[in-house]
């Protein structure tokens, strides 16, 4: 309780991160006091307080503020409406799935609200709405084209990858690169695997758009991925351990085993650069060892480092 009171006279003096940090604590705490200032916040006239206070109603499953959020369905932000929509089909209520379709469909919506309600849609078990979604990949945004086919491909909607797997071995390098980013975006380990069976005939450029999608995707095995690309000198292993820390503290054991495969001075910097940009406990017992390294340059590298995730740590 004194916990949930301190936070409760915190949030209307913050904004920004410090404010979607202290609704992800009220979620946690689940108390029907903390629920209830997440409530409050889900009708905040800060237009970002009130997107990070649905989103975090959403992703916690937190029926008690379903109502706070329909009330938002009219809003006319049409960013909130279409969060408010996503929340509430994450809840199980189909009319959420269906205010996000209408919303992505209606042309005089924002561009950027109509793609992002489509890409919401792609986070949901959305199957049975496939047919509009098919419709939406030959929209006149192209934004929105492109929103719709990583919906259908996150679906495994089979059409869809046939197309994109045409695409990739074309000789159209612009559609080859799109449907990559495309497969990247997917969040399947088999559209990684498809992609490594056919790099040998890809270009270095295509690859590129590959990796610096992948994060986008989340799958299970793009860690892995990029860490076996890491593993390789070169620009495209330099990019991949650029992109690595995108994936979070996931990263961290496919990094832990790059330190282990003693990589060459110039990459072990990237790695510690890209074990760096994760905020997690486990980055700093990776960084402990080599900050008493014999070589100068990489012991005041991964002390730097050390300090830069203990400073966010504390933040946090």
């Amino acid at each position: 309780p004194i916990l949930v009171d301190y936070l409760a006279q915190m949030l209307p003096l913050k904004k920004g991160y410090v404010a979607q940090r202290i609704l992800q604590a009220l979620a946690a705490i689940g108390t029907n006091d903390a629920l209830a200032l997440v409530a409050r916040a889900v009708g905040s006239k800060d237009r970002q307080v009130a997107i990070w206070a649905i989103t975090m109603a959403g992703n916690s499953r937190l029926v008690e503020c379903l109502d706070d959020i329909a009330a938002r369905h009219d809003d006319p932000d049409a960013m909130i409406r279409c969060t408010a929509a996503w929340a509430i089909a994450t809840m199980g209520q189909s009319r959420g799935q269906k205010w996000l379709l209408d919303q992505a469909l209606d042309r005089s919506q924002p561009e950027d609200a109509r793609a992002q309600a489509v890409q919401n849609l792609g986070f949901l078990d959305s199957r049975p709405l496939a047919n509009a979604l098919r419709a939406l990949t030959s929209a006149e945004s192209k934004t929105v084209a492109l929103e719709a086919q990583v919906a259908l491909a996150k679906m495994r909607d089979e059409a869809q990858l046939d197309e994109l797997r045409r695409a990739i071995q074309s000789g159209d390098a612009q559609a080859r690169r799109h449907a990559l980013e495309v497969l990247a975006r997917s969040g399947s380990d088999d559209d990684i695997a498809f992609v490594e069976k056919e790099a040998p005939r890809l270009a270095a450029s295509d690859i590129a758009a590959f990796m610096s999608a992948l994060p986008l995707g989340g799958a299970p095995g793009a860690a892995a991925y990029l860490a076996r690309a890491g593993s390789v000198p070169g620009e495209l292993g330099t990019l991949a351990m650029g992109q690595i820390h995108k994936l979070g503290p996931r990263a961290l054991d496919a990094l832990g085993r790059l330190l282990a495969a003693n990589p060459s001075r110039d990459r072990l910097i990237e790695i510690i650069s890209a074990i760096a940009a994760i905020t997690d406990k486990k980055a700093l017992e990776l960084l402990e060892p080599w900050t008493e390294n014999a070589d100068e340059r990489v012991r005041l590298w991964a002390r730097q480092s050390a300090r830069l995730v203990e400073q966010r740590l504390l933040v946090q």
